[in-house]
């Protein structure tokens, strides 16, 4: 029996290793090809962008796509001033409002603009990973990167998103670029207990082969790497004229290389120790190089200062609920708070609740009490395969320090922000009696790093020994044992990368056939829709239900100069309503439409009515698509 055992295990152990080294030959011929790795690079970029494009084409704007719109129709002046007492800077309008120059008023074409930053930010990506983990991993990452469906329903958006995440990406290319063959990291990247000193001949020596047996480019001089933390310095002042949020990547990258600098310093001074006193002048300006990254950020700083004032003034504007609370005296908000009998975070919609619905709405695009109990099952599948994966042969010294080190970072880039996101809107939830922070649409800044870091844990498993000289595993597979391990490895990581993709795939088909789903509301935006069966004129006029209502429906009836919205009281001088403070459209009073002989309510399903009466008019007809309600009025005879 057991002759019979081992004679099937060598038969299979044979046969995979046949397959294996025919797999072997073709990827590093595939390799060698040096057009391969740009051509699929472009291939990805350009299918994503056709496929963010198309899932965008025929969506109806919801309120912050024309609250975007607005404020990009007005002059250049006066749409500065509207993003200084916004919540976002100004330099995504500035690159709408030039596009919208170029293209013209047709949405779908304006949608393009973040189709062509998603493209980009895909190739960024990929050549980000390469750097981390070489041509063959990137290459198995990117038709993952290529579906993820949540960058695609947020590359079309017209928001700031995608423009965002370009920027997050590439500043992190630029900072691995910057970093990588420095001194500092080599130090950094060493195994421990060893005695480190770095010179230029070790540096060349570690970088030529790379730590994980690819190839490094050796083009790192001292001007090379200055330039690159320049490019990183800019980067990271233009993603703050972008998105406040990109400074939670930006503390990421702080983060990271103050571990390399303790490091470079811990290790150094384990270097004097056991060399000697002699070797102290060298050391000493290598423990001030660990440290000199600083003057990159005071670099951004610099080139941040002209937007300072006007962000401090957002920040420190007394209207502001959460900087009365904080000031009221002895902290009592929070004793009062400790004592209440139940935690506002895990009730309220717009807010902590949505975290329990991220990883839903990354690998599906919708949260999950959208999606069958089946889809979710599958999606705790995936996550227990991602963990068994981790666990058992990511964590156990099956990759190298470097490896490791850049898979940690990759899920760090997600995993903090939206911790640090979830931690401050509990605390301001509670400050606030349900006025939080959170929203699943903020993910979208870091969805690809998600991507990549699931794609990356994958592909590593994949090509698990796959070639000894260019895949980053240590292990010893000589023994039929070790082959049958290799190959458990193998199969287990292409079944799981299989189901991701797949799930992806129909995440992205879902999510196209729904249309443009409003993750803070639940519902599809209809506007569009709506506008094709109201008519708008001095005779029945289109009243918008509030201000809201007014901005998403605004761009649908720009040329409409009875379009109007209600609201008695005053317009607030900040924030999103900003546009509409002082405007001859607003409406107090629906008595006051003289002349007409009805008008158009433009409505939602949960304010059906939104509490309008009148003397002079009297209900006709509803008109409802998805969530949005149209309720004509005639004039009461």
């Amino acid at each position: 029996m057991n002759d019979t055992n081992d004679s099937s295990t060598s038969r299979y152990v044979r046969l995979f290793r046949a397959i294996h080294a025919a797999s072997g030959r073709l990827l590093t011929r595939s390799e060698r090809v040096r057009w391969m790795f740009p051509v699929c690079v472009a291939v990805a970029a350009i299918l994503a962008t056709v496929l963010s494009f198309f899932m965008g084409r025929n969506q109806s704007i919801w309120f912050d796509e024309g609250y975007s719109l607005l404020i990009c129709g007005r002059s250049w002046r006066d749409m500065l001033a509207l993003t200084a007492v916004d919540v976002h800077p100004p330099l995504y309008y500035v690159a709408l409002k030039l596009w919208m120059n170029l293209v013209g008023g047709d949405v779908p074409l304006m949608r393009l603009l973040g189709c062509l930053f998603l493209g980009a930010c895909i190739a960024a990506m990929a050549l980000l990973l390469r750097r981390m983990f070489g041509t063959r991993v990137t290459m198995l990452c990117l038709p993952v990167l290529t579906v993820g469906v949540f960058a695609l329903r947020f590359g079309y958006e017209l928001r700031m998103y995608s423009l965002a995440s370009l920027l997050s990406v590439f500043g992190t290319y630029a900072l691995l670029r910057a970093v990588d063959d420095s001194p500092m990291f080599a130090t950094a990247s060493a195994g421990a207990g060893k005695n480190i000193r770095v010179d230029e001949d070790a540096r060349l020596a570690a970088n030529t082969t790379g730590n994980d047996g690819f190839a490094v480019p050796e083009e790192h001089t001292g001007k090379s790497r200055l330039r690159w933390w320049v490019i990183y310095g800019v980067i990271v002042a233009l993603g703050m004229y972008t998105l406040y949020l990109t400074a939670l990547i930006w503390m990421t990258h702080v983060i990271w290389l103050t571990c390399l600098a303790c490091r470079v310093v811990h290790r150094s001074r384990a270097s004097l120790v056991s060399v000697g006193g002699q070797d102290r002048r060298e050391d000493v300006p290598k423990r001030y190089r660990a440290w000199r990254w600083v003057f990159v950020y005071v670099f951004s700083v610099i080139l941040y200062v002209p937007w300072m004032p006007f962000l401090i003034n957002q920040m420190s504007h007394p209207a502001l609920p959460l900087r009365r609370e904080l000031l009221r005296p002895q902290g009592a908000f929070l004793i009062n708070q400790m004592s209440h009998p139940a935690l506002p975070p895990v009730t309220r919609q717009l807010n902590m609740a949505q975290m329990a619905s991220i990883y839903s709405a990354m690998m599906v695009g919708l949260p999950e009490k959208n999606i069958p109990a089946l889809v979710s099952l599958i999606l705790m599948c995936i996550v227990a395969g991602i963990a068994v994966l981790l666990a058992k042969f990511h964590f156990r010294s099956s990759l190298t320090g470097r490896s490791l080190s850049m898979l940690s970072l990759l899920y760090a880039l997600f995993g903090f922000p939206v911790m640090s996101m979830a931690l401050y809107s509990s605390v301001k939830e509670l400050i606030m009696h349900g006025s939080g922070f959170f929203s699943i649409r903020y993910c979208s800044l870091l969805c690809m790093f998600f991507y990549a870091a699931l794609a990356a844990t994958f592909a590593l498993g994949i090509a698990y020994r796959g070639n000894r000289k260019s895949v980053p595993i240590r292990s010893e597979t000589t023994s039929a044992e070790g082959t049958m391990t290799e190959l458990h490895v193998r199969i287990i990581s292409a079944v799981t990368y299989a189901i991701t993709l797949a799930v992806l795939t129909a995440g992205v088909a879902s999510l196209w056939s729904l249309g443009n789903f409003n993750y803070d509301s639940s519902s599809v935006p209809a506007s569009r829709q709506l506008s094709s069966q109201v008519t708008c004129s001095r005779e029945h006029p289109v009243v918008a239900v509030n201000e809201y209502a007014y901005i998403e429906a605004a761009y649908y009836y720009r040329d409409c100069r009875y379009y109007r919205f209600y609201d008695s009281g005053n317009v607030s001088e900040r924030g999103g309503y900003a546009p509409l403070r002082g405007s001859g459209a607003q409406l107090r009073n629906v008595n006051d439409l003289t002349g007409a002989e009805g008008f158009t309510l433009l409505t939602n399903r949960k304010t059906m009515y939104g509490g309008i009466s009148s003397d002079q008019f009297i209900r006709d007809s509803i008109i409802m698509e998805h969530d949005n309600v149209a309720v004509k009025y005639h004039l009461r005879h």
